[in-house]
């Protein structure tokens, strides 16, 4: 069966729309001169390109999870020990007291090299796999659902980088709650004692 030409979206070695009244509701003048050709196949990117993909990703996460390692390491130990830290306020002054300033930061290794893994991960995939989700919806697909193959590429990128991330994670927590399980089995042994 032919299609109608002043409706349908074609494929000639790149996606092309066909200018056409009756897609008009679906995109704004104010778009700009690309709204009149809303879909067409992005150019081809070779793997330098999602390196710098992956490098960028790399460093934004680090980065703002390092910013972060300190809240990080209260939340921990709350959950750790919640009658040891009741209150995100007297968690943080218990912790600085018995272990300096340095004690926020236990755990930032991991975490740092844990996310840069992450960033690199997610941010490189999303961009590979928004493509080659592209290519496979087609362009009719993809004319009519961008921001739903983008979602899927999210998705997909999200779920490798979180495996990526899993050992990293399970580091930090032993390294942030190590010295709670000791103290923890110290105090116990010692209530233990007392009720003898």
């Amino acid at each position: 069966e032919e299609l109608d030409p002043n409706y349908c979206i074609y494929f000639e070695d790149e996606f092309k729309v066909v200018p056409s009244q009756k897609f008009s509701k679906y995109f704004s003048f104010l778009d700009g001169p690309k709204a009149r050709d809303p879909v067409e196949k992005e150019r081809e990117l070779d793997a330098t390109v999602f390196w710098r993909f992956a490098l960028c990703g790399a460093l934004c996460c680090s980065t703002a999870h390092a910013v972060l390692v300190p809240l990080d390491v209260v939340k921990t130990k709350m959950q750790a020990s919640p009658s040891k830290y009741p209150s995100f306020v007297s968690a943080t002054r218990r912790i600085v007291d018995e272990g300096g300033p340095s004690a926020l930061l236990l755990g930032a290794g991991p975490t740092v090299l844990g996310y840069l893994v992450y960033g690199a991960v997610s941010f490189g995939l999303t961009e590979y796999f928004k493509r080659v989700f592209l290519d496979l919806a087609g362009p009719e697909y993809a004319t009519f659902y961008p921001f739903a193959i983008l979602l899927l590429a999210s998705m997909s990128a999200a779920f490798f980088g979180a495996v990526a991330v899993t050992p990293f994670e399970a580091l930090r927590i032993r390294s942030v709650t190590s010295s709670e399980n000791g103290a923890g089995e110290e105090e116990d042994a010692a209530e233990e004692a007392s009720r003898r």
